[in-house]
């Protein structure tokens, strides 16, 4: 954003985009989505060899105490968290966000954010969207730069600068443009 403006820099070559798009960052930031998951307890029944009372029973009761925990193991595991992290080619872009994760292209339009929210002690930001999409985080050194460009696109820099939110990211001149990504083999 030097000089106040984002710059719009050249197609990566090699890749073909769905749309003819204004990129203005190809960066490699870590991908995760909250949301919670449909995990089922694994049961369990331990036979044991031999018909009295004594060694049912324990395995009776063996077998209840092993099912109790995998069905609290299964409820902690389907709690709504952070979900799937990968490293995602991620393009800035004017309207909005494009991912490549794990091979397949995802994209968070700008007007369908209502909430971004820079978290800088670790290096990410978190996208909330209007339709009831499950949130975005993205994780990495270019995070921030990424919150304050994004929120740049979408409000316009006049009303950003009067939004306290972004005071501790810094002016909104900052020197520094992202690096082009490096490119990604392709498997």
């Amino acid at each position: 954003m030097a000089g106040g403006d984002l710059q719009v820099m050249a197609p990566p070559v090699g890749l073909r985009l769905p749309a003819p798009v204004d990129i203005f960052a190809d960066l490699v930031l870590m991908h995760s989505r909250f949301h919670a998951a449909n995990v089922r307890p694994a049961s369990q029944t331990t036979f044991i060899m031999g018909n009295t009372p004594g060694r049912m029973m324990a395995t009776a009761v063996g077998s209840m105490i092993g099912n109790q925990i995998a069905a609290k193991r299964a409820e902690r595991m389907s709690a709504p968290q952070w979900r799937q992290p990968y490293a995602a080619r991620t393009f800035i872009t004017r309207a909005g966000i494009i991912c490549l994760v794990d091979g397949i292209w995802s994209g968070y339009e700008l007007g369908r954010i209502v909430q971004i929210s820079p978290e800088l002690q670790s290096y990410s930001v978190v996208f909330t969207f209007a339709n009831g999409d499950a949130p975005l985080r993205l994780a990495g050194p270019w995070a921030p730069w990424s919150a304050v460009a994004l929120a740049y696109l979408a409000i316009g820099r006049d009303d950003l600068a009067r939004n306290p939110g972004y005071a501790a990211l810094g002016p909104l001149n900052p020197q520094v443009q992202p690096p082009a990504a490096r490119p990604m083999l392709q498997e």
